[in-house]
């Protein structure tokens, strides 16, 4: 049986779900970039954003410890994002403690990537950069 010869042009244009995930994805990169704009050096590393939909900013953070300095500082974050025009309907932040279980020991191998593999994501990419 032949297999069938699948791009990374006809993925994308055949599989909808698939590109609104992707645009999803670099959505909220591009939301993660501007909070990282507006939020302490120190705790950049200890903060990520989750989620942001209906004006609702979700945030996940390592500790418990940073939880609470972060909740101190929400209501300047929480000006300071609403004055960006990505966040202009911020109506609340939520703070979730999400541990970071990789350490030394659980990290995983780094796999590498066949040149085929490579070329593949490049033709997508190039596909979705504008």
């Amino acid at each position: 049986m032949k297999r069938p010869n699948i791009t990374a042009k006809n993925l994308l244009q055949k599989n909808s779900s698939l590109k609104q995930l992707f645009n999803r994805s670099k959505g909220l990169q591009h939301l993660a970039d501007v909070l990282g704009q507006h939020m302490p050096l120190e705790m950049q590393s200890h903060c990520q954003l989750a989620n942001y939909r209906q004006g609702l900013l979700v945030l996940h953070v390592d500790s418990s410890a940073w939880s609470t300095r972060l909740r101190m500082m929400l209501s300047q974050l929480s000006r300071s994002l609403h004055a960006t025009r990505e966040f202009s309907a911020l109506k609340k932040i939520d703070v979730k403690v999400r541990p970071s279980y990789e350490t030394e020991q659980t990290k995983l191998p780094k796999h590498s990537l066949s040149a085929s593999g490579v070329d593949a994501i490049a033709a997508i990419r190039e596909l979705l950069e504008p």
